[in-house]
């Protein structure tokens, strides 16, 4: 059965599988071949990941603020004062940066782990790389679903388990 993609569209997703693949590649390290080198480039990832999302959300929070403060200095607002914005504070600490393409090198990585002998689904789960699967289409029961508006003249041809 066919299997959805384990990469999620959402960034905060995104953070979780880069941690959960880097947490769970140190538990199967050795059965899978991934070496100290890939192990600490995985967290890296992760960890680089994390902070720009959670800085950019940050960020983002005090823009839409920056915007209702402006819109309230240039318009009037209605009648009722707009607090100035406050800038987030910067991290005390920041971690190192890694080069663009983390999903990239993630799906290497899986790659890499599921062409091992010792691969295994429960494996594949443990570190967030095996995606849902998708259920089969029943192809007798599909019925196509037309909505047609207008004065025109259309003819639509529609022959089960054909697509025109």
């Amino acid at each position: 059965m066919a299997k959805r993609d384990f990469i999620p569209n959402d960034d905060g997703s995104l953070a979780s599988l880069l941690e959960q693949f880097a947490a769970g590649a140190a538990t199967y390290a050795t059965p899978l071949g991934f070496a100290a080198a890939d192990l600490a480039a995985f967290d890296a990832d992760a960890t680089a990941f994390r902070y720009i999302f959670i800085h950019q959300q940050s960020l983002k929070a005090a823009a839409q603020q920056y915007t209702s403060w402006k819109n309230a200095l240039r318009d009037g607002g209605n009648g009722t004062s707009v607090a100035a914005p406050v800038y987030p504070p910067v991290p005390a600490s920041v971690p190192p940066m890694v080069m663009p393409g983390v999903v990239s090198r993630l799906r290497a990585a899986a790659r890499r782990a599921k062409a091992s002998p010792n691969y295994s689904e429960a494996i594949g789960n443990a570190l967030g790389i095996e995606g849902a699967e998708v259920p089969a289409t029943d192809s007798i029961s599909v019925q196509p679903e037309l909505t047609v508006s207008g004065e025109a003249n259309i003819t639509c041809f529609w022959r089960l388990g054909s697509h025109l």
